[in-house]
This record gives C-alpha cells, sequence and structure tokens, in this order.
C-alpha cells in the first residue's frame, strides 16, 4: 500500500497520516515531496529534511517499509527538485531512507559535498553543481533554507490551513476560504479546526500579524542571501541569490496583502457590514504597485518558466477585481 506522508496531498503542516500502520498485513510506502509544489517549488530554497525525519522515525514504528521520493510534477515545465537547492529533500530522503538514524549534520554535509544549482536557469542547460567548502558559508546556508521554511508555514499557510494555488497568490477571492476550509480542510483530522480562519474580531488581527511576521521572516531570509552571495564564487548562484533576496520578499507580501483583503471581504458579506466594506477597499490601492513590482522582478529577463509563474503580477490584479465584485455584489 502507498500512501502519502499526510492524509490529503503533500503539505508540510497537516497532521501525520493515520492510515499508516492501519493496513493490516499489506506493505506500507509513505510518499515524501521533495520538490515543493507546496513549499516552493524550489524556487524558494526550502528545507523540509527535518519533518521528513521525524514522520520516517514515526512511521518506522508503525510498520512503514519503504518510500518514494516526487520530484517534480509531469504537468509543470522547467522544473524538477534537480536544478534547485531542494536537491537537499532528495538526499535527506535517500539517506533516511536507509538509515533512518541518519543525523541532520550528516545530511546537511552531504549536500553540501554534492554542491548547488540556480532554479533560474532552464532545466535543459547543464549545470555543474557548486559545492560549499566554507564551514561559515555552510551554517549560513543551512540557517537560510529552515528560514525560508518558517516564512512559507507562516506566509502561505493561514494558521494552518492552506491559503496557496499550488504556491501561487490567488487570483479569485471566491477560492480563498474554499481551499481553507473545504477543498482542503483539516477538520476531518482535526475537529473545527476551520474555526482558526473565522473572520472574527479575535481571529482577524492574528492573521494579519501572522502575515507580517512571515515578511519580517523574509526579510530576514533577503539579508542572508545577500550575504551569501558576497561569499560565494560561483556566479550562476551568486545570481540566484541576489534573486532570491528581493523575490521572497515580494512574494510574501503579495499573500500578507490578499490575506487582509480577504479577512476584511469576508466579514463584511457575513454582517453586511459598511465598516469592513471601507476597510477591504481600503487595500485595493496597493495591488497595482505591488503587482508591477513583479512584473518587473522577473519579466523578459530570460529565466526559467518556474520563476516567472511564482511572480506573476496579473494574478494579483486578477483577486483585485474579484474582491471588487464581491463587495459590489453586498449590495450596501
Amino acid at each position: 500500500m502507498s500512501m502519502k506522508k499526510v492524509p490529503h496531498d503533500y503539505y508540510p503542516v497537516f497532521p501525520d497520516n493515520p492510515a499508516v500502520g492501519s493496513c493490516g498485513e499489506l506493505g506500507q510506502w509513505v510518499e515524501y515531496d521533495t520538490w515543493g509544489q507546496f513549499f516552493g517549488l524550489g524556487v524558494f530554497p526550502c528545507s523540509v529534511v527535518e519533518d521528513m525525519k521525524g514522520r520516517m522515525e514515526r512511521y518506522l514504528e508503525k510498520g512503514a517499509t519503504g518510500i518514494t521520493l516526487r520530484t517534480d510534477w509531469e504537468n509543470f515545465t522547467q522544473s524538477s527538485t534537480f536544478c534547485s537547492f531542494n536537491m537537499l529533500n532528495v538526499i535527506a530522503g535517500a539517506m533516511l531512507g536507509r538509515d533512518v538514524n541518519t543525523t541532520l549534520d550528516e545530511i546537511y554535509s552531504e549536500w553540501f559535498r554534492y554542491g548547488l544549482v540556480s532554479p533560474l536557469i532552464q532545466d535543459t542547460f547543464d549545470q555543474k553543481p557548486c559545492r560549499i567548502e566554507d564551514e561559515d558559508v555552510q551554517k549560513d546556508l543551512r540557517k537560510l533554507v529552515q528560514l525560508v521554511w518558517k516564512g512559507l508555514e507562516k506566509g502561505i499557510h493561514v494558521r494552518g490551513h492552506v491559503f496557496n494555488r499550488n504556491c501561487q497568490c490567488f487570483d479569485r477571492y471566491d477560492l480563498t476560504y474554499n481551499i481553507m476550509t473545504v477543498f482542503h480542510s483539516r477538520d476531518q483530522w482535526e475537529k473545527d479546526a476551520h474555526l482558526r480562519v473565522e473572520p472574527t474580531d479575535e481571529n482577524i488581527p492574528l492573521i494579519i500579524e501572522e502575515k507580517r511576521e512571515a515578511v519580517a521572516i523574509a526579510e530576514s531570509a533577503g539579508k542572508l542571501a545577500l550575504s551569501l552571495r558576497d561569499r560565494i564564487e560561483d556566479e550562476n548562484i551568486r545570481k540566484y541569490l541576489e534573486y532570491l533576496s528581493k523575490a521572497f520578499v515580494l512574494y510574501l507580501r503579495g499573500f500578507e496583502l490578499e490575506a487582509r483583503t480577504m479577512v476584511y471581504t469576508k466579514r463584511a458579506e457575513l454582517d453586511r457590514d459598511r465598516e469592513f466594506i471601507r476597510k477591504a477597499e481600503s487595500t485595493l490601492s496597493e495591488y497595482e504597485p505591488l503587482a508591477k513590482e513583479y512584473r518587473d522582478l522577473v519579466v523578459n529577463r530570460g529565466y526559467s518558466h518556474i520563476i516567472e509563474y511564482m511572480s506573476d503580477g496579473d494574478r494579483l490584479i486578477r483577486y483585485r477585481d474579484s474582491v471588487e465584485a464581491a463587495l459590489a455584489a453586498i449590495g450596501l
């Protein structure tokens, strides 16, 4: 029996899959995503090593006998684990699959020995991995990929709920609560989890603060990326770290803006409240300038397709327009 690491898709924020250990006499294999369909697509370097190790240890105790590692998605061109920093996760899966007691230090050391490649470059081009030997650079790279996960955990999720479309920002307002509480609901495994994302007086400031914390984490990650750029000689990696220092902040600013608009709009719909209509409307002027920053960052730069996919400013504009329509439909 082959099962995913969580009960619904590959979300790192979801609980363990309760089916593991409940398959009778069937052998049990557990599948892990190393690429990042829901944690950055390799565009943003994200470690799920720590999550993988913990789950493998627990699933081994429940009788799991094997693993599979997902490295790409067949409907995405110009993207795979093999052309990003997320090769780290493949290395981790291979080492932990052989010996779940492998230490994190051993895993990261093997990643540095293998080397880094840039997701800015199309996957049809050969890249020679840039090996990392300097211990201070190694420590900061490890910190970077862990920091990116912390930013994604808060930025593209809302209090443990999925708040993205395969890592893209939303282009339709009506999808937000549908994704969080219906299509990717947690309630089946965590009773009444949806209550954490309802637009109540208590929840709204917590949701907004979570997104602001994510942006602050991204800013810290950006500064670290620039510091690493200045200590690595490989030109491809230097260019990628320069891109990362700007792109990750912009990316999470998009989710912060959409979340802020979302909670005000949903509250306005539920209560038919003019105050929340005004609050939602007050956010709409922020979309065009941010969309322009997205476009300026990636359009006509010659980057791989997945880079433009992740910073698609047109999606922000479509989201704004859908919010305007939703607010108009309230009829106040």
